[in-house]
């Protein structure tokens, strides 16, 4: 490819809270071309210094890692008055949207299948934990943090890929972050992760054994309703002694190997991810000797034909377009404009908001996206890195969400280091509270569901709640260095005497609905039971009188219908309970007494 090679954005893919994906055309000097994938950081953000190191620094980890097993970034540069990574584009999907698509129908991946793509990740882990820097000579000392079903991807040739390396941690040590960055999800840590001790690569392989229990199970290992319980149960390394029992595929052999990767001391835990890797495919040679990675590329090409017709028309599109004139670019501040178009033919999206519509699995706390939609997984925000003296470089990215298990704090007075952090839980009798930290409001001054983790650094803060209908409270909270779990309670006392008002969802099958009351005052998530109408949900703090938005989305055989009105709850004169029925079957919303 000629070193005049320019990047035209053609189709976004998906955007998160700080970037965004693009299907991008590679042009070259001589006209060749050729389809890769920009992760372009969105434009209000291309000021900030920081977003824009931290997008660097994560190019340029994932530049020196070239692994079939690790998804290949190109470079680094700008397009239009923005910055963007150019990445490889693997036609797929990724675990976690494979494992969704096998729950809506009921079925299992195949047991060889999980062991497979376990394996090559596990492979593609050891090459990172393994690698040494090309100009110093010395070990970069690589941690992923982030390993998931949502950073595997799969392509429908039956090549396994890890993605988004862009919370790694390497060199040993760990940089001052932006104030609240939780560096990974919840559920996939690793108990020393959530304790935030020092990491190697055992850490990595932790995670790893989530993914591997969770694929046989088909059901959650450490989700929990809340970000709480579910550092907790990953603190306390819960993990229950029934893999055989869900899945009967799963023998005695496969069950241990299992369990090893998820020991809680890391010395009774595999060594390193090599290990890992080589247990399972000596039980795979063992009981699976015939099956490839050729039987991986033909069941997704089965499963997911329609996908995959889908990206071949795409692709055959944009190659047989003309190459679109270059317009000029306009520079911010501080940056500079290198070969690269923001043009292209569109920015359609489509898929429901990972925020707004959770999916289950055979279990109710299996929570994830309601569709397959993008074979480039990409997280909420980035944090960022540096390159220390001793020219290793620290890699950090603050991740996307969304999805029970991730937090975004805003910005606080107090540096934060990811060494000290301590866990602070907050408890209310309010159901939803917005929070501010030392006057900073935190989550955009969005509401949260109580009770809420955030991460904060050892000292002294003052903790601020606000709740429509309620006096704000504040408290004075010191965090001790090396602590764990720090604990408040906050008791917000009424302003208005309130009225209980229950809600209810009606629906022709049974998924889970979400019910969202004033953006985020209140979220419900109902499910609906045998396609009748849902049990009552009581609210027990909304003020007589208000006039309240509520707005009821569902998901369900790919689809997603939306309902929305207004209520006022009225003081209750007769004694009955005043109940709004959500009925998506007649479409409109029905207040009665009962």
């Amino acid at each position: 490819m000629s070193a005049t090679s320019q990047y035209f954005l053609e189709k976004k893919i998906a955007r998160g809270g700080m970037a965004e994906i693009w299907l991008a055309r590679q042009i070259g000097g001589d006209g060749f071309q050729r389809i890769c994938a920009v992760k372009r950081i969105l434009p209000h953000y291309a000021d900030d210094a920081e977003y824009v190191q931290m997008f660097r620094d994560e190019a340029q980890i994932c530049k020196s890692l070239r692994h079939n097993n690790i998804v290949r970034v190109e470079g680094f540069q700008a397009f239009g008055t923005s910055w963007g990574m150019v990445m490889e584009y693997v036609e797929g999907t990724d675990l976690r949207a494979l494992l969704h698509y096998c729950s809506q129908r009921q079925m299992r991946l195949p047991v060889p299948m999980v062991l497979l793509i376990v394996a090559e990740a596990a492979r593609g882990l050891h090459y990172a934990h393994t690698k040494f820097d090309e100009l110093s000579g010395k070990h970069m000392n690589i941690v992923h943090r982030d390993i998931s079903p949502q950073n595997i991807l799969l392509s429908f040739s039956g090549e396994v890929k890890i993605t988004d390396f862009g919370i790694a941690d390497a060199g040993g040590k760990i940089t001052d972050t932006r104030p609240g960055v939780v560096k990974g999800k919840y559920s996939y840590m690793s108990p020393e992760q959530v304790s935030a001790k020092p990491l190697d690569g055992r850490s990595d392989v932790f995670s790893l054994g989530i993914v591997l229990w969770e694929s046989l199970s088909m059901t959650r290992l450490f989700e929990r309703d809340s970000d709480v319980e579910t550092i907790r149960m990953v603190h306390e390394c819960r993990v229950p002694p029934t893999l055989r029992g869900l899945n009967s595929d799963v023998d005695q052999v496969l069950e241990q190997i299992t369990m090893r990767a998820l020991q809680r001391d890391i010395h009774r835990r595999y060594e390193n991810s090599h290990e890992f890797e080589r247990d399972l495919r000596r039980y795979l040679s063992h009981r699976y000797p015939e099956f490839t990675a050729e039987d991986v590329a033909k069941f997704l090409s089965v499963l997911l034909a329609q996908r995959k017709a889908d990206i071949a028309a795409d692709i055959r599109t944009l190659l047989s377009q003309p190459v679109p004139p270059t317009p000029p670019v306009q520079t911010n501040s501080g940056i500079r404009p290198i070969n690269g178009s923001a043009t292209g033919t569109g920015a359609r999206q489509s898929g429901v908001p990972d925020s707004e519509i959770p999916w289950r699995m055979h279990s109710p706390n299996w929570q994830g996206r309601s569709a397959i939609r993008s074979t480039i997984s990409m997280r909420h925000s980035p944090a960022f890195g540096r390159r220390g003296a001793s020219r290793v470089w620290i890699y950090a990215m603050i991740i996307l969400g969304g999805l029970a298990g991730m937090l975004q704090l805003g910005r606080m007075s107090v540096p934060l280091t990811a060494k000290q952090p301590a866990q602070l839980v907050i408890k209310s009798n309010a159901p939803t509270l917005q929070i501010s930290v030392n006057n900073k409001p935190m989550f955009d001054g969005r509401y949260r569901k109580i009770p809420l983790a955030m991460r904060l650094p050892p000292g002294r803060h003052m903790i601020q709640a606000k709740r429509e209908g309620y006096y704000s409270e504040q408290t004075w909270q010191e965090i001790k260095a090396g602590a764990v779990l720090e604990e408040i309670k906050l008791q917000m006392k009424p302003k208005v005497e309130f009225v209980p008002f229950g809600i209810s969802v009606r629906w022709s099958a049974n998924p889970s609905i979400v019910v969202n009351i004033d953006d985020g005052y209140l979220i419900l998530r109902m499910n609906v039971q045998d396609g009748v109408e849902s049990p009552v949900e009581v609210l027990k703090d909304l003020a007589p009188g208000k006039e309240y938005n509520l707005r009821a989305s569902v998901a369900d055989g790919g689809t997603r219908k939306d309902i929305s009105c207004r209520f006022t709850p009225q003081k209750n004169q007769n004694g009955k309970l005043q109940i709004l029925t959500v009925d998506f079957l007649a479409g409109n919303c029905v207040i009665y007494e009962r």
